[in-house]
């Protein structure tokens, strides 16, 4: 499940957005925002072992697991932007990710849930941001030039392009959420081979990747 737009849905009970129940899917590039349900309104987590890689999921609500609910082991959550979700009524857990099974949880960015950020077992990664994400619309899931999810992402695991088919990463470094920051990218030319000891030249050109003209750079 991937470069999707999953926006004001509703889950009568689990999964507002997405319900894995099995398999080892990649649920990956999507904006998902505004959905509502019991436990997981933009992800829920029953069985298998999904990975959970460079979404942008913004204002849910649940009871259990605003963003995501799970409880399985062996998923993977990691370069995802998770903000402003809530865990509402009486249960009030995670409004982030709630878990009841350990998940493999890192360089994500976990901001301003309700009541919380993480609920129920595991908790935050080595990697993981709790910083303003900064967004130009963040029910469009697009960063603002100073993000902190710029560069951020694991720089070894993730997609190899973004929700609208930019290549991964765009910049020094992957970008978290769904949106790859695109602003002035750096297109390298180099020989495929060069034998040892060879002089070769190696060009960098700094290109304007936005709609818009770029100043004082």
């Amino acid at each position: 499940f991937e470069n999707n737009s999953a926006v004001g849905t509703s889950g009568s009970s689990y999964g507002g957005a997405i319900y894995n129940a099995s398999g080892r899917p990649a649920i990956q590039n999507n904006l998902i925002t505004g959905n509502t349900a019991v436990s997981g309104a933009g992800i829920y987590v029953s069985g298998g072992g999904p990975t959970i890689q460079n979404n942008t999921i913004v204002g849910n609500t649940a009871s259990m697991g605003g963003g995501i609910y799970n409880s399985s082991g062996g998923v993977a959550i990691r370069n995802n932007i998770i903000a402003n979700n809530s865990a509402a009524n009486y249960y009030g857990y995670g409004g982030g990710i709630y878990s009841i099974a350990v998940p493999m949880v890192d360089y994500n960015n976990l901001w301003n849930n309700t009541p919380g950020n993480y609920g129920g077992t595991g908790g935050s990664g080595p990697h993981d941001v709790r910083s303003d994400p900064s967004f130009v619309n963040a029910a469009a899931g697009d960063l603002l030039a100073n993000s902190p999810c710029i560069d951020a992402g694991d720089p070894l695991n993730h997609p190899q392009s973004d929700i609208e088919g930019n290549p991964r990463p765009m910049r020094l470094g992957v970008d978290m959420g769904a949106y790859e920051y695109r602003g002035l990218g750096l297109v390298k030319t180099a020989p495929e081979a060069v034998l040892p000891g060879a002089a070769f030249s190696y060009h960098l050109e700094v290109v304007n990747l936005e709609e818009s003209v770029v100043s004082q750079v």
